[in-house]
């Protein structure tokens, strides 16, 4: 469904369209070419890889890009023998879960049908942008 909703953001017009580096953290970004951009990153994890202890990295990937486009961070996770990869929606989800088990309601899937939302007389949301998070869900919320 977010094919339908969640694609706002591929054409924002605050959207990087070309690589931001920076040569050290003390210096302000600056663009470079895409072929810069990578070989930067390219160099920087053979230094970390060399330098530090094999489980010093983690990826984390995002919530709002494709799904091979999440792939690939877990293949140079995998490969590189790194068995750290997280989503940020595991983060953002945190507080509805927190909540939800805090009260005992559960929170490891849906836990309502969606025709048994017609029936409800209060609907608790706890820490979610229903709207932007769970578009399908929001519109059956509305359409109530």
């Amino acid at each position: 469904m977010l094919g339908r909703y969640g694609f706002e953001f591929y054409s924002s017009k605050d959207r990087l369209k070309t690589p931001l580096v920076r040569d050290n953290i003390n210096e302000p970004f600056r663009e470079a070419s895409w072929e810069e951009a990578i070989g930067l990153v390219a160099k920087r994890f053979s230094e970390i890889k060399k330098s530090t202890a094999p489980d010093s990295f983690r990826c984390l990937s995002s919530s709002r890009v494709q799904t091979r486009k999440t792939f690939l961070p877990e293949i140079y996770t995998c490969g590189n023998r790194h068995q750290h990869m997280d989503n940020c929606a595991r983060v953002c989800h945190a507080p509805s879960v927190t909540g939800l088990r805090a009260a005992r309601l559960g929170a490891e899937r849906q836990q309502t049908h969606w025709p048994i939302l017609k029936a409800l007389k209060v609907l608790i949301v706890s820490g979610s942008n229903t709207t932007e998070a769970h578009p399908v869900a929001a519109l059956k919320i509305k359409r109530r």
